[in-house]
C-alpha cells in the first residue's frame, strides 16, 4: 500500500511538470518559424522576439523551479527545499546581497553588448540572463514596503505566497504562468495588516 501511494506521489509530480513543459514547447513551436522568417526582412523584429523568447525562457524556469524543486513534495528533503523554507519562515532575510546583484546587472550588459555585436541568436541567452539578473533584482523590491507602490499586485502575490496560500502564486517577476497553470490566489484573497507586518518584519 506505501509502495503505490509513493509510486503515486511520484507520477502527480512528473506528470504536472510534464503539462508545463508541453505548454512551453508549444509556445516555443509558435515562436521558432516566426523569428525564422523575421530573421532576414526585419531584423530588429527578430532579435526583439529573440531577446523575449530568451526572457519568457527564464520566467517558465522561474516558475517551475519554485513550484516543483523548492516546493514539490517528491524533492523534500533537498538543499533547495531546506533554504526556501527558512526564507518562508524569515522573509526579511535574503541571503542575495547587494555585492551580488551588482555583479549580475555588470554580466547582463556585457551579454546584451555580446549580442549586439553578434547579431544572431546569441540575443535569446541574452534574454534569459536578463531574466535571471531581473528575477533577483524583483525578489529584494518585493521585500521592500516602498515597492508596495509600484509593483502593489504583484508584491501581494508574493506575500500571498510566503504567508498564506505556499502552494500557489510561484511567479516572481510575473503571474503569467500561475495564470496558465491555475496557482493564482483564490478569488477575495486579501494581505491582513498582521500578514503584511510579519512579512516586511514590523513584528
Amino acid at each position: 500500500m506505501n509502495y503505490y501511494f509513493v509510486s503515486r506521489k511520484y507520477y502527480d509530480a512528473y506528470s504536472r511538470q510534464f503539462i508545463c513543459i508541453s505548454y512551453f514547447l508549444a509556445l516555443s513551436a509558435v515562436l521558432m518559424p516566426i523569428s525564422w522568417l523575421l530573421r532576414n526582412t526585419l531584423p530588429i523584429a527578430f532579435h526583439a522576439l529573440l531577446f523575449v523568447w530568451g526572457w519568457l525562457g527564464w520566467t517558465f524556469v522561474e516558475y517551475m523551479s519554485h513550484r516543483f524543486w523548492m516546493h514539490g513534495k517528491a524533492y523534500s528533503g533537498a538543499k533547495t527545499d531546506f533554504n526556501h523554507m527558512h526564507h518562508h519562515s524569515h522573509p526579511t532575510e535574503i541571503r542575495v546581497k547587494p555585492v551580488h546583484r551588482i555583479v549580475l546587472g555588470l554580466v547582463s550588459t556585457v551579454l546584451t553588448l555580446t549580442a549586439l555585436h553578434l547579431q544572431n541568436y546569441f540575443t535569446m541567452v541574452n534574454g534569459f540572463f536578463f531574466g535571471f539578473t531581473l528575477y533577483f533584482y524583483m525578489h529584494y523590491f518585493l521585500h521592500q514596503a516602498w515597492a508596495s507602490k509600484f509593483i502593489g499586485r504583484l508584491q501581494d502575490y508574493h506575500i500571498y505566497h510566503h504567508c498564506k496560500y505556499p502552494n500557489r502564486c510561484f511567479g516572481v517577476t510575473i503571474t503569467w504562468w500561475d495564470r496558465v497553470f491555475k496557482t493564482t490566489p483564490p478569488m477575495g484573497a486579501n494581505v491582513p495588516k498582521k500578514t503584511r507586518d510579519f512579512y516586511f518584519g514590523r513584528t
